[in-house]
């Protein structure tokens, strides 16, 4: 009977609430279940509401325990998407673990790669997982340029400040508050404002400014 470590991870705290964690965590126990005579989970390891691109604290201590501990046979998850980034970083674990007699078991994609079968399915799943992706980031590539072209603007939407322009421009000429008490007095208004927006708005509207060092005050 071979012993395994099992790995679970979800991307949001979303999933964490809906129940994609649990999910993850059953379909495993029932690959186990099914599979009772083969193999048998020694301990598990899950990252919650981490995605692929951030840390992964308990996959870290995970891949650290199973190298370091001869009596643990390998890993267990049940999505490919859950131990790698990449292709590159997925076909890099499973030649560590096959020289250091370790083993993947992937439950969803059936694959096991103790066995030659195993392993070759592995390579293709890895190599369409990483072609899917590659798709989808060359798709919002192109849909983010044609947004552009048709006039879109990225990044946040800008502040509609025009209900305070008269205020925010007596209290800069008339009164000689600063931008940054300026920002604060509009915040209290169910407004919030930074120092900065009020500095660009004063420009735009041809407000002459005083020293540019007042920003920071």
């Amino acid at each position: 009977m071979k012993k395994l470590f099992a790995y679970c991870r979800v991307s949001s705290k979303k999933q964490m609430k809906d129940g994609t964690m649990e999910n993850q965590r059953r379909a495993i126990k029932k690959f186990i279940e099914y599979r009772k005579d083969d193999f048998e989970i020694i301990k598990w390891f899950e990252d919650g509401g981490i995605s692929a691109i951030k840390k992964r604290p308990q996959y870290d201590q995970m891949i650290e325990e199973l190298f370091l501990n001869n009596e643990i046979d390998g890993m267990i998850a049940q999505f490919l998407d859950r131990v790698g980034r990449s292709i590159k970083q997925l076909v890099n674990l499973e030649e560590k673990l096959r020289e250091n007699n370790k083993i993947l078991i992937i439950t969803d994609q059936n694959i096991e790669t103790y066995t030659k079968e195993g392993r070759f399915q592995f390579q293709m799943l890895s190599a369409v997982a990483e072609f899917q992706r590659q798709v989808i980031i060359e798709r919002m590539q192109l849909g983010i340029e044609r947004y552009v072209e048709d006039g879109g603007k990225l990044g946040r939407p800008k502040k509609d400040l025009e209900k305070y322009k008269n205020k925010i421009i007596k209290l800069y000429t008339k009164k000689g508050i600063g931008t940054k008490n300026i920002a604060k007095i509009i915040s209290d208004e169910n407004m919030k404002v930074s120092q900065k927006t009020i500095w660009d708005r004063l420009n735009e509207w041809g407000i002459k400014m005083r020293d540019i060092y007042e920003r920071k005050v």
